[in-house]
């Protein structure tokens, strides 16, 4: 008998929505909502992606990267040069940068911070944070480590705080992208184009899921 799939709710939309540039990229149907396999060798995959990724496990090793990234870690870089680049000038803010070297993962940091500083709400890149958190929760419970139950009481919280830090799913990617580059550390123009293309898609395409769902859906 084959297994029973549940539709789902506009909720589970906008949780899915919180990671999916995260699924653009891994290309993930769109078309489907992004699910994820439900064959044992789609399984085994993912959970091999997370031990090797994350050196993810079990609950007490996804907890701990939770609380990694709930405590905003990934976004201290960034709150650490802007609050150094605000002061400066423009000219002084360029000539900064063009003293780094260009070989070197700290002139892309600053070049990326200088680019999106302006363009972000009080919290800056916490979406990109937010994002991994929500995938990682559903892929834990893909995978049995948690249950969907707990997923989502996990995803919400953090879903509540993403709603009231952005005003929509547009300004939500922008400071997701800003993360993601930011994280990797490269501001080339392919690698940069290749995730603002995502985001054209997700914004413009009628069948992205930022067009199924508002970004100002009740959660609760």
């Amino acid at each position: 008998m084959g297994q029973v799939v549940q539709s789902l709710t506009d909720r589970d939309r906008w949780f899915r929505g919180m990671s999916a540039i995260i699924y653009e990229l891994d290309d993930l149907s769109v078309h489907n909502d992004y699910e994820f396999g439900t064959d044992e060798e789609s399984r085994k995959s993912l959970l091999n992606g997370l031990m090797e990724d994350w050196d993810i496990h079990d609950r007490a090793t996804l907890m701990l990267w939770l609380d990694r990234i709930k405590s905003g870690q990934r976004s201290y870089l960034y709150g650490e040069m802007k609050a150094f680049l605000d002061p400066l000038r423009d000219e002084e803010q360029w000539a900064f940068i063009q003293s780094l070297n260009p070989k070197n993962a700290n002139y892309h940091e600053y070049l990326i911070v200088r680019t999106y500083m302006y363009k972000l709400p009080s919290e800056g890149i916490a979406a990109w944070d937010w994002g991994c958190y929500a995938d990682l929760c559903r892929k834990c419970a893909h995978v049995g480590i948690i249950t969907e139950t707990e997923s989502d009481e996990l995803v919400l919280k953090i879903a509540l705080k993403a709603q009231s830090a952005y005003n929509s799913w547009k300004e939500y990617t922008v400071a997701f992208i800003a993360g993601k580059l930011l994280w990797m550390g490269k501001s080339e123009e392919e690698t940069v184009q290749r995730h603002l293309n995502v985001v054209r898609r997700l914004i413009i395409d009628y069948s992205s899921i930022y067009n199924k769902v508002d970004w100002n859906l009740d959660l609760l």
